[in-house]
Protein backbone atom coordinates (compact mmCIF):
# COMPACT_ATOMS: atom_id res chain seq x y z
CA UNK A 1 0.00 0.00 0.00
CA UNK A 2 2.59 2.52 -1.02
CA UNK A 3 0.00 5.14 -1.90
CA UNK A 4 -1.78 5.03 1.46
CA UNK A 5 -1.04 5.98 5.01
CA UNK A 6 -2.60 4.86 8.27
CA UNK A 7 -3.31 6.85 11.40
CA UNK A 8 -5.09 6.00 14.64
CA UNK A 9 -7.67 7.82 16.66
CA UNK A 10 -9.12 7.01 20.07
CA UNK A 11 -12.28 7.81 21.99
CA UNK A 12 -14.03 6.58 25.17
CA UNK A 13 -10.86 6.39 27.27
CA UNK A 14 -12.46 3.89 29.66
CA UNK A 15 -12.68 1.31 26.85
CA UNK A 16 -10.64 0.40 23.82
CA UNK A 17 -11.60 2.05 20.56
CA UNK A 18 -9.76 3.16 17.46
CA UNK A 19 -10.42 4.32 13.93
CA UNK A 20 -7.74 3.50 11.38
CA UNK A 21 -7.78 5.53 8.19
CA UNK A 22 -6.09 4.71 4.90
CA UNK A 23 -5.33 7.80 2.90
CA UNK A 24 -4.95 7.70 -0.86
CA UNK A 25 -2.57 9.95 -2.71
CA UNK A 26 -3.53 10.82 -6.25
CA UNK A 27 -7.01 9.39 -5.89
CA UNK A 28 -9.53 9.97 -8.65
CA UNK A 29 -11.64 12.30 -6.51
CA UNK A 30 -10.13 15.44 -7.93
CA UNK A 31 -8.47 16.60 -4.72
CA UNK A 32 -5.26 14.61 -5.06
CA UNK A 33 -5.95 12.22 -2.20
CA UNK A 34 -8.51 11.82 0.48
CA UNK A 35 -9.67 8.83 2.44
CA UNK A 36 -9.30 5.46 0.74
CA UNK A 37 -10.85 3.42 3.55
CA UNK A 38 -11.29 3.00 7.26
CA UNK A 39 -11.57 0.40 9.99
CA UNK A 40 -13.39 1.05 13.27
CA UNK A 41 -12.46 -0.99 16.33
CA UNK A 42 -14.28 -1.24 19.66
CA UNK A 43 -14.11 -3.54 22.66
CA UNK A 44 -16.75 -6.27 22.93
CA UNK A 45 -16.66 -8.92 25.66
CA UNK A 46 -13.03 -8.24 26.47
CA UNK A 47 -11.87 -8.67 22.87
CA UNK A 48 -11.13 -6.15 20.18
CA UNK A 49 -14.03 -6.11 17.73
CA UNK A 50 -13.97 -4.90 14.13
CA UNK A 51 -17.14 -2.84 14.01
CA UNK A 52 -16.70 -1.67 10.42
CA UNK A 53 -14.24 -1.86 7.56
CA UNK A 54 -14.86 0.03 4.34
CA UNK A 55 -12.90 0.91 1.22
CA UNK A 56 -13.96 3.39 -1.43
CA UNK A 57 -15.37 1.40 -4.35
CA UNK A 58 -13.18 3.20 -6.90
CA UNK A 59 -10.10 2.10 -4.94
CA UNK A 60 -11.16 -1.52 -4.44
CA UNK A 61 -9.04 -4.60 -5.16
CA UNK A 62 -5.76 -2.81 -4.41
CA UNK A 63 -5.03 -4.39 -1.03
CA UNK A 64 -6.37 -1.49 1.03
CA UNK A 65 -8.93 -3.63 2.87
CA UNK A 66 -6.35 -6.30 3.65
CA UNK A 67 -3.91 -3.68 4.88
CA UNK A 68 -6.60 -2.12 7.09
CA UNK A 69 -7.45 -5.55 8.49
CA UNK A 70 -3.82 -6.34 9.30
CA UNK A 71 -3.36 -2.89 10.83
CA UNK A 72 -6.47 -3.55 12.94
CA UNK A 73 -4.97 -6.83 14.18
CA UNK A 74 -1.68 -5.07 14.94
CA UNK A 75 -3.47 -2.28 16.83
CA UNK A 76 -5.56 -4.76 18.83
CA UNK A 77 -2.48 -6.84 19.68
CA UNK A 78 -0.58 -3.71 20.76
CA UNK A 79 -3.48 -2.85 23.07
CA UNK A 80 -3.10 -6.25 24.74
CA UNK A 81 -5.97 -8.15 23.14
CA UNK A 82 -5.61 -11.83 22.26
CA UNK A 83 -8.38 -11.91 19.67
CA UNK A 84 -10.25 -9.80 17.15
CA UNK A 85 -13.94 -10.55 16.55
CA UNK A 86 -16.42 -9.35 13.93
CA UNK A 87 -19.80 -10.10 12.44
CA UNK A 88 -20.24 -10.46 8.71
CA UNK A 89 -22.31 -12.11 6.00
CA UNK A 90 -21.64 -15.83 5.70
CA UNK A 91 -21.89 -16.36 1.96
CA UNK A 92 -20.75 -13.18 0.24
CA UNK A 93 -17.29 -13.77 -1.24
CA UNK A 94 -15.91 -10.46 0.03
CA UNK A 95 -17.24 -11.12 3.57
CA UNK A 96 -16.88 -14.39 5.55
CA UNK A 97 -14.79 -16.22 2.91
CA UNK A 98 -12.48 -13.18 2.64
CA UNK A 99 -11.99 -13.10 6.41
CA UNK A 100 -11.50 -16.88 6.54
CA UNK A 101 -8.62 -16.57 4.08
CA UNK A 102 -7.08 -14.09 6.53
CA UNK A 103 -7.17 -16.33 9.59
CA UNK A 104 -10.69 -15.84 10.95
CA UNK A 105 -12.95 -18.75 11.84
CA UNK A 106 -16.60 -18.93 12.81
CA UNK A 107 -17.23 -18.23 16.47
CA UNK A 108 -19.99 -20.60 17.65
CA UNK A 109 -22.92 -18.95 19.39
CA UNK A 110 -22.15 -20.74 22.66
CA UNK A 111 -18.77 -18.94 22.70
CA UNK A 112 -20.34 -15.47 22.37
CA UNK A 113 -20.17 -13.15 25.34
CA UNK A 114 -23.14 -11.10 26.50
CA UNK A 115 -22.09 -7.95 24.60
CA UNK A 116 -21.79 -9.74 21.26
CA UNK A 117 -25.16 -11.41 21.84
CA UNK A 118 -26.69 -8.02 22.66
CA UNK A 119 -25.18 -6.48 19.52
CA UNK A 120 -26.67 -9.32 17.46
CA UNK A 121 -30.12 -8.71 18.99
CA UNK A 122 -29.82 -4.96 18.32
CA UNK A 123 -28.98 -5.61 14.66
CA UNK A 124 -31.91 -8.02 14.40
CA UNK A 125 -34.33 -5.53 16.01
CA UNK A 126 -33.08 -2.81 13.62
CA UNK A 127 -34.20 -4.96 10.70
CA UNK A 128 -30.78 -6.21 9.63
CA UNK A 129 -31.18 -9.69 8.19
CA UNK A 130 -28.98 -11.54 10.68
CA UNK A 131 -29.66 -15.14 9.59
CA UNK A 132 -27.05 -15.15 6.80
CA UNK A 133 -24.56 -13.47 9.16
CA UNK A 134 -21.98 -15.09 11.41
CA UNK A 135 -19.62 -14.02 14.14
CA UNK A 136 -15.94 -14.71 13.48
CA UNK A 137 -12.75 -14.52 15.53
CA UNK A 138 -9.05 -14.42 14.79
CA UNK A 139 -6.62 -15.22 17.56
CA UNK A 140 -3.78 -12.73 17.66
CA UNK A 141 -0.23 -13.85 18.13
CA UNK A 142 1.41 -12.28 21.14
CA UNK A 143 4.90 -11.02 20.31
Amino acid sequence: MNSSTMCWGRWAPERFGAVLVAGASGARDGNGGGVAGLAALVEVDGAAHLEQIAVRPDLGRRGIGGALLEASCTRARAAGFGALTLTTFRDLEWNAPWYARRGFSELPREAWGPELAAQWRTEEEAGILVAPRIAMRRLLDRH
